[in-house]
């Protein structure tokens, strides 16, 4: 609960992952001695402001999953497990209707474990003190040189990288706003590549706000080894 609201949040963590080339689905691998999802729910879920929050996984593992959360990894948070859908988009709209009665909901992936549930408060007080905004997105300015290319991969322009943003979750978005733009985008099969572009697409302006370089989503091999240094410089702070 946040000042009379109530909020909810969903955490897609459905993919199977092929880019990490694991047998073991990406959000059950380890970094530091504990599953990226465990870690997940435990930086964010955990103590919340969160009234609600719906986790999004494969069909196989809905009926063990709850066990594991509880009696496992020691969540003591309410979750309602569901299974996904096809793709990422169809997981959260599940997701959307998996929860009761909610003001806002917040969306993010269950691969970005190093996200702080001490965002969601400053989020929510952000969303309600800018004017004229549908969303708000976690992100952070783009640091490499980035350019446009054509399908044979030859260069048509570079971009400029002072307007260009990287952007991640949580978001944050009204309830209403979100159920109403995953439904037009699923009249209309278009699939978006993050919530926040539906929003976009329905004409909503959607705002960014930096938290620091941590953030990190886990999708490659290499992004363990990254996440595992971050532990290892936590832990030496």
């Amino acid at each position: 609960m946040y000042e009379g609201k109530k909020i909810g949040m969903i955490i897609p963590a459905a993919g199977i992952g092929s880019r990490m080339g694991s047998s073991t689905k990406k959000q059950f691998l380890s970094i530091g001695g504990k599953a990226i999802l465990r870690r997940t729910l435990e930086h964010l879920v955990e103590d919340s402001i969160c009234d609600e929050v719906v986790l999004v996984v494969g069909l196989e593992e809905v009926d063990s999953l709850l066990d594991v959360v509880k009696n496992q990894w020691q969540i003591t948070k309410d979750l309602k497990i569901i299974s996904g859908g096809s793709n990422r988009q169809e997981s959260v709209k599940k997701g959307l209707n998996a929860l009761q009665t909610v003001d806002f909901v917040f969306v993010h992936d269950g691969v970005r474990p190093f996200a702080k549930k001490e965002w969601l408060p400053k989020m929510m007080a952000c969303m309600e003190a800018t004017f004229g905004i549908k969303g708000l997105s976690v992100g952070k300015p783009v640091s490499d040189t980035l350019k446009e290319i054509t399908t044979g991969e030859i260069v048509l322009k570079t971009l400029k990288r002072d307007i260009l943003w990287s952007v991640q979750t949580p978001q944050l978005f009204l309830y209403m706003d979100l159920l109403e733009a995953h439904l037009n985008a699923e009249k209309t099969n278009y699939c978006g590549t993050d919530d926040a572009s539906l929003i976009e697409r329905e004409g909503g302006k959607v705002k960014l706000l930096y938290f620091g370089d941590e953030n990190i989503k886990i999708t490659t091999p290499f992004d363990l080894i990254v996440a595992e240094a971050i532990l290892n410089r936590k832990s030496d702070l």
